[in-house]
């Protein structure tokens, strides 16, 4: 909706204009209101909305609602993030959203439509990218990162094991991110919470274990505090690396202290049975008793995310999408839009939209490419195998190149890890839950979570493959609700 084009008038509208757009809504499953506001044309390769320019001035708002959906329509498919349209001929606007979560009303004389097979012309079907772009042709990338000819181990947990804790990367701030602050400029107070809480909550709840810390940071000037703070059989801490990639700057710094880990087992002459390798500022909320543990071949964290409006296909499933919603703000006990998440699968695009734009992705990779990266645990040797991720990061980055994820996060080299190096997806369990037992020191103010007992409906829209059933067994509470920690639900069920 292009309100500066308009100027935000509200007209009153002929009956008969308001009977035809009645009459079209019902035959064109045509949703009332608009997606959002629109102001340029926007980025058709990268962006979320714009306006669709080149519409005729004069006879197509003459034509009526049909035409101009049909015109609409045909520049949808010209641009390659285009998934809706709102129209309006009293305001002769015609915009193009990638999702539309949400639909306004401030505003009336507006219809919002869903780009769909159904939508278009058979010459205009071959013109739609997201309908149509074909598979990766080669997967020759992927299948090089193979590890051959290796069965890697089960284990299952028990009181009495051998572990080795990792530490590894860069201190950030309480309020910012460990890559948005100087170099050496992280808080001391972010190593005294994290430090704390891994004591408390991971360290004492498993008196039986015997465990051995290695520690390698960005950070030399905290060196002395983070050494104090967790005592450490081994440390080193370096000036950070300029002008490389976070990904390239985590996994030198994983691989320093599992090269540190692999010395000790040969000079002790046993491996550790199982290996936690997890970022310096996780702040734990819960206690973590490994016993509890499923048996599994290499545990991840837990995590759910909201529902992705991207894959919301038609007005039933938008529809189904706003009660859940509307469920969600009751259960968390608020208004407005709510303080609380609806349980979903992570996709990968979602991902790629909140960080360095979004890409056209294959089928594959929506539900197959992301992990959260804050920990892992696995035995030894299956841990030994994360050193690739630097030792051979071009080939990472062509194997998720094929499928077409280019954003330099872990988040996505895990997960190409685990799928073609270890082929073991099938073999992930989940571990502790991101925002409910664990978050990230800065992110503990306000991504803190809980759980309720409400369960909604959500679109079954998740027609894509999941490999080994991975991103069901990290999330298996699809329709879930979950509160952030400061609403009145959470204050109710608090328990430490």
């Amino acid at each position: 909706m292009d309100l500066y084009a308009s100027g935000m008038g509200c007209p009153t509208f002929p009956a008969h204009n308001v009977q035809r757009m009645k009459t079209h809504a019902q035959h064109h499953s045509w949703l009332k209101g608009y997606c959002d506001t629109t102001d340029s044309e926007g980025d058709c390769d990268f962006g979320t909305k714009g306006v669709l320019h080149n519409v005729p001035t004069n006879d197509v708002w003459k034509l009526g609602w049909k035409s101009l959906a049909q015109l609409c329509l045909q520049l949808c498919s010209k641009c390659k993030r285009c998934r809706w349209i709102s129209m309006s001929i009293d305001y002769k606007d015609c915009s193009w959203y990638h999702s539309c979560p949400k639909r306004f009303h401030n505003v009336p004389g507006f219809f919002t439509l869903r780009r769909t097979r159904v939508n278009v012309t058979r010459n205009e079907k071959s013109s739609i990218p997201w309908r149509t772009e074909p598979r990766a042709k080669t997967r020759q990338h992927r299948k090089a990162l193979l590890i051959e000819n290796t069965t890697w181990e089960w284990f299952q947990p028990s009181d009495e094991m051998r572990v080795a804790v990792l530490f590894h990367g860069k201190v950030g701030s309480l309020s910012s991110s460990a890559s948005d602050v100087g170099l050496d400029a992280g808080d001391p107070l972010v190593v005294r919470i994290a430090s704390r809480a891994f004591r408390l909550r991971v360290l004492a709840p498993n008196p039986s274990a015997s465990v051995d810390l290695f520690v390698h940071a960005w950070n030399p000037s905290l060196g002395s505090l983070i050494n104090a703070s967790y005592r450490p059989i081994w440390s080193l801490f370096e000036a950070e690396p300029k002008g490389v990639s976070k990904v390239v700057a985590g996994g030198l710094s994983m691989l320093q202290t599992i090269r540190a880990k692999q010395r000790h087992e040969m000079k002790v002459g046993h491996y550790y049975d199982m290996v936690l390798v997890a970022r310096l500022d996780l702040v734990w909320f819960r206690a973590v008793r490994w016993y509890n543990l499923p048996r599994a071949q290499l545990w991840l964290p837990g995590q759910c995310c909201p529902p992705d409006a991207g894959n919301i296909h038609s007005s039933k499933m938008q529809e189904t999408f706003e009660k859940a919603h509307d469920k969600m703000r009751d259960a968390c006990m608020v208004g407005g839009d709510g303080h609380g998440m609806i349980s979903d699968l992570c996709t990968t695009s979602r991902f790629l939209r909140m960080g360095n734009g979004d890409q056209n992705m294959v089928q594959e990779a929506m539900l197959n490419y992301y992990v959260n990266d804050w920990f892992f645990m696995a035995p030894s040797k299956t841990v030994d195998t994360f050193t690739a991720i630097y030792e051979h990061h071009g080939a990472y980055s062509l194997a998720l190149r094929e499928v077409g994820v280019t954003t330099e996060w872990m988040h996505f080299f895990y997960a190409a890890h685990i799928h073609h190096a270890l082929n073991i997806a099938s073999g992930v369990r989940q571990g502790p839950e991101a925002g409910v037992e664990f978050n990230l020191v800065r992110l503990s103010s306000k991504g803190r979570s809980c759980f309720v007992n409400h369960t909604v409906e959500l679109p079954h829209y998740l027609k894509l493959p999941i490999w080994g059933n991975m991103q069901a067994v990290l999330c298996p509470h699809r329709g879930r609700i979950a509160c952030q920690w400061e609403t009145p639900r959470c204050s109710m069920d608090a328990r430490i």
